[in-house]
């Protein structure tokens, strides 16, 4: 943490200290300034369970900056760095020190005075950077492995559909920014838990899979304007259970086979997001999202952990 304000806000700024006299609820409002900056540690671990052993774990780290580089009434101009330390290896490609350039991504994005994510600012930019990449793999791939030509063309020419436009570009990098945004703009009430509606993705495709989620407000210190807020979501057993039928009619099962197979096939996604956060002025201190996947079906059971997790780096 490079600022000490983060420790000593109720002296320097004792207007808001007045406006927190309300302990109902703890209030996620961006307090940033110009030159704020910050750095964190990213850990993402991955394990693979297959009949109920451990069969693969990967896990890689990087070191990513968070810097306000303008501000306004209304709103905020951010620039989100990796560190130059990061390695193909941790990005889960095969390195080749003539990519080297495409490690040092910079985001630049605005939110809105809340703190709330609005807009990617540099995304053409990005799209580029991507696009040529791309380009570059699909000629070092070819290089080496002429006989796949065809293949590797039409399988990496696929890639390039989500990084060709701002949408694309914005649910691509928004995995990490996410992270830092994702309960500015709200109120949080200390003894209350928020229950929503909420979904994940289909992992065969198609429409999004209705979730049950629930926000609570797990401990709070008004002193040091610090609080850990924990988000639980749940797949919904009916939405699972339309994405199994679903998958097993396009496969054209026989009738008999697709209901044996079906009265045995469990699909149990759910989420455990725990967020430690300053909030004042703004900055998780560490945040832990974890997704765990079970699936069983005609026999074969998987079992997938996924886990991110983001520490404040302190001087």
């Amino acid at each position: 943490m490079r600022r000490l304000f983060l420790l000593f806000a109720v002296a320097v700024y004792p207007l808001f200290l007045d406006a927190q006299t309300d302990t109902t609820v703890v209030p996620f409002v961006a307090y940033w300034w110009i030159a704020d900056s910050y750095e964190f540690e990213i850990t993402e671990i991955e394990e693979k369970w297959d009949q109920g052993e451990l069969t693969e774990r990967d896990s890689s780290s990087y070191v990513a900056r968070f810097e306000v580089i303008d501000s306004s009434d209304v709103h905020y101009t951010i620039k989100w760095s990796r560190k130059a330390d990061l390695t193909w290896d941790q990005i889960g490609l095969v390195g080749n020190p003539e990519f080297d350039k495409y490690l040092d991504m910079e985001v630049i994005y605005k939110t809105n005075e809340l703190g709330e994510f609005v807009e990617l600012v540099n995304w053409e930019e990005l799209s580029e950077l991507y696009l040529s990449l791309v380009d570059e793999v699909t000629q070092a791939l070819i290089a080496e492995y002429p006989e796949n030509k065809d293949f590797a063309e039409n399988a990496l020419e696929q890639l390039k559909v989500p990084y060709s436009s701002k949408e694309g570009i914005e649910n691509l990098v928004w995995d990490e920014i996410g992270k830092i945004h994702i309960l500015f703009g709200m109120e949080y009430p200390v003894d209350e838990v928020i229950e929503y509606e909420d979904s994940f993705p289909n992992l065969f495709g198609g429409d999004p899979i209705k979730a049950n989620a629930e926000l609570y407000v797990s401990e709070v210190d008004w002193e040091d304007e610090f609080c850990i807020i924990v988000q639980e979501i749940k797949v919904d057993p009916v939405g699972a259970l339309f994405v199994i039928k679903d998958m097993f009619a396009k496969m054209n099962l026989p009738q008999a086979e697709f209901n044996a197979v079906l009265d045995e096939a469990v699909l149990d996604i759910q989420d455990i997001n725990v967020m430690g956060f300053y909030y004042y002025p703004g900055v998780p201190l560490y945040e832990e999202f974890t997704r765990e996947i079970n699936m069983s079906l005609n026999g074969t059971e998987i079992r997938k952990v996924e886990i991110t997790r983001l520490e404040l780096l302190l001087d």
